[in-house]
């Protein structure tokens, strides 16, 4: 089962797919 915190493997993922497919994740793509 996984953990409701993110990995940093969960978070890298986060940053390397574009904001603009996630805006609410990160202002990068402004």
């Amino acid at each position: 089962a996984k953990s409701p915190v993110k990995t940093l493997d969960e978070l890298r993922v986060c940053e390397v797919i574009p904001s603009s497919s996630f805006p609410s994740n990160t202002d990068n793509g402004q």
